[in-house]
């Protein structure tokens, strides 16, 4: 008698495995070893702008894998963006139910590599005037100052490894008094960002002149403070060769009842249109006034 027909029927269950099986950051180590159970790690002293995120699940549980909701591809690898300072990830794990589903924080922290500095303050701790962090060089213009301070500080959000103001190492916000010669004198200020390769230097510029005779000293220079535009002293305009430079300061005094103007000028603002002038005079006849008919 032959067999009867048989019919057999199978019910298959979703995998509900949501778990990684590991993490990895391309050329980092996480802050500990990597547990299925544990959800948060981090890793530190990141350098460059992007890094390689590597999740692993077991195949057969057939699960996926999102990364700040955007999905890893086939072999688990993404590549996220890093700011400067801390970044955090959201890494979720779904299992093949469509439903099951568990959170891993990633937290990966960027080396700042910008060699900049948030303000520089001259003098009495001003600003210096029109400080842009991407601008290196500055011109503070004149002084009778025998010395001056400078203050360099960092910004909050981009640490620095070092300061540096003429060779002296300095806490960001610290101050350094310097003696200024008479003429022109250049302070540097060297900026070591924080990933300790990258570089930056500041050059301010400052001229020493003379006072004006009879003057003593006063108690702004006493107190390293910069001079000002009083009612005695004001900026003058020196014309050089036909062209106008704000090259030196006037000074009025009086005395027994007579007044007196003095006008300091910068040598360095006016020097290259002399030059320039003499250049311009090679070759030519020149004649004196007592030689004109």
């Amino acid at each position: 008698m032959p067999a009867a027909d048989m019919t057999l029927y199978a019910k298959w269950s979703m995998v509900t495995d949501e778990d990684l099986a590991d993490l990895k950051v391309d050329g980092y180590d996480l802050d500990k070893a990597f547990s299925p159970g544990e959800t948060e790690y981090t890793v530190y002293d990141v350098i460059g702008s992007q890094v390689d995120v590597r999740t692993y699940t077991d195949p057969s549980q057939f699960s996926t894998v999102l990364i700040n909701d955007q999905a890893v591809d086939s072999n688990g690898w993404k590549t996220v963006d890093l700011e400067i300072g801390m970044n955090t990830f959201n890494i979720k794990v779904t299992a093949q139910d469509g439903i099951t589903t568990k959170n891993y924080t990633l937290n990966v922290y960027r080396l700042n590599d910008e060699a900049v500095l948030e303000s520089i303050k001259a003098f009495n701790g001003s600003e210096i005037s029109g400080y842009d962090p991407d601008v290196k060089a500055y011109d503070l213009g004149i002084t009778t100052l025998s010395r001056m301070t400078i203050q360099a500080q960092a910004y909050n959000s981009k640490p620095l490894q070092g300061i540096e103001i003429n060779g002296e190492s300095l806490n960001s916000g610290e101050s350094k008094s310097i003696d200024l010669d008479m003429g022109l004198n250049t302070i540097e200020i060297l900026v070591t960002a924080e990933d300790g390769t990258t570089v930056g230097t500041y050059s301010l510029k400052v001229e020493r002149v003379r006072k004006p005779s009879g003057s003593s000293s006063s108690s702004s220079e006493q107190n390293d403070t910069p001079p000002s535009n009083t009612d005695d002293r004001e900026n003058v305009t020196v014309i050089v060769n036909g062209k106008e430079r704000d090259a030196g300061t006037k000074t009025i005094s009086e005395a027994n009842g007579r007044k007196s103007v003095t006008v300091d000028v910068v040598r360095t603002s006016i020097e290259n249109e002399i030059i320039s002038a003499l250049e311009d005079l090679k070759g030519r006849k020149c004649y004196s006034r007592s030689n004109i008919r």
